[in-house]
């Protein structure tokens, strides 16, 4: 099995080595993002042991994907555990207004993830439970900038969710997949009974 990759290159010589992307994203990144996905709560010590670096190189690096490229880590229930409705909503808006329109829905805490496409003409997010009804109707701003709105509720994942990252193949090893996700407490069991108690606390928390 590979050995996890001694990234030793320091931040200001990245610019110059293979493999960066056009939003300035190198394998060290991707592999901080894909180590987030497998155990938000993990501190940068853990994961700098894993990826054979500091933690102040971690934290570096996080600290410039958040800033610069808006990386967030959030806790969010699973639609899929709690046997709701999961949704991918696609906006079509015109360039210069593009932005604007994602901000109210980016603001939510029942979207999951939002995202600029097609050359900054087109939204796709991802909300679930029920909260797609008043994305759609309250969230959106009423302007004539908005060209298309589509929402497909989501039948079947194949991959990701409860207990799985979002990235089937990152730059991240089985081996060291496994030593983040020790971690992290395996099963989800039954789903839970969510009352409206419940989902105070979840709001909560």
């Amino acid at each position: 099995m590979a050995r996890p990759k001694p990234w030793e290159v320091d931040d200001e010589l990245r610019a110059s080595v293979a493999g960066v992307t056009r939003d300035g994203v190198d394998e060290l990144d991707q592999a901080v993002i894909h180590a987030l996905q497998v155990d938000g709560r993990a501190p940068f010590r853990r994961i700098g042991e894993v990826l054979g670096v500091s933690d102040q190189t971690v934290a570096r690096r996080f600290g410039r994907l958040s800033d610069v490229l808006g990386l967030r880590v959030l806790a969010l229930a699973d639609p899929v555990v709690l046997c709701e409705r999961q949704w991918v909503l696609c906006v079509r808006a015109a360039p210069e207004a593009a932005t604007e329109v994602a901000e109210a829905p980016a603001r939510r805490a029942d979207t999951s993830w939002i995202s600029l496409c097609s050359g900054g003409t087109e939204i796709v997010a991802s909300a679930g439970g029920d909260g797609v009804e008043s994305l759609l109707f309250s969230a959106l701003p009423r302007t004539r900038h908005i060209l298309d709105v589509r929402a497909h509720e989501v039948l079947h994942v194949f991959y990701g969710g409860a207990g799985q990252p979002f990235t089937e193949r990152g730059p991240l090893t089985e081996s060291q997949t496994a030593r983040l996700a020790r971690h992290v407490p395996a099963g989800v069991g039954p789903p839970p009974r969510m009352d409206r108690i419940s989902r105070r606390m979840l709001e909560v928390l």
